[in-house]
């Protein structure tokens, strides 16, 4: 293969981006934005196996944009290979979900006027089943536009062609299921 798609392992035998070079890296970075669009269209809480399957998809595309046809090859012909640089978009699916938690967290917190010391107030929200966002608050709105569509490089604004009706006969856009579970599953717990 040639020598500018070997990769640098760590003592521990993982790899790290910025190890890399760089036309490694921007591959690994352009699979890290699939994999997280991948994610969010139909599965932000795939299995091991799914998430190596979706990450290896991601990697293909990224090379492919970037025409790395020899990252690409040896993507498709070398498993050790290929593994090794999955490993680097699929831990980063995580730390996706983690930060729209922290996000959700502060607009559910602001929402709901929460300070410290109001353990009450929780209680009662608990006691009334008020903890689920009432339909006229917009704080599941304000989670899915600052994590998905705030900002030129967000998910929304990148891939706003592929959000399509799942009806027949109808050309309005939707947002995709799995995206929509993951920002109600975070306000959820």
């Amino acid at each position: 293969w040639p020598e500018f798609t070997d990769l640098v392992y760590e003592a521990d035998g993982s790899i790290n981006l910025r190890a890399q070079n760089a036309r490694i890296q921007i591959v690994l970075k352009t699979a890290v934005l699939e994999l997280k669009k991948i994610a969010v269209f139909e599965n932000v809480f795939p299995t091991i196996t799914e998430k190596r399957k979706m990450a290896m998809r991601a990697l293909s595309t990224a090379a492919f944009e970037h025409k790395e046809r020899a990252i690409l090859k040896r993507l498709q012909n070398d498993i050790d290979y290929a593994a090794a640089l999955a490993s680097v978009p699929e831990g980063r699916i995580s730390a996706f979900r983690t930060s729209i938690k922290k996000l959700a967290h502060q607009i559910v917190v602001s929402r709901f006027g929460l300070k410290k010391g109001c353990a009450d107030q929780v209680e009662e929200l608990l006691k009334s089943h008020k903890y689920i966002f009432p339909t006229d608050n917009n704080g599941i709105v304000d989670i899915l536009h600052q994590s998905m569509f705030d900002g030129e490089n967000s998910i929304g604004v990148r891939s706003h062609e592929d959000f399509v009706s799942v009806l027949d006969d109808n050309d309005e856009p939707e947002l995709p299921v799995a995206m929509v579970a993951l920002v109600a599953t975070i306000v959820g717990f």
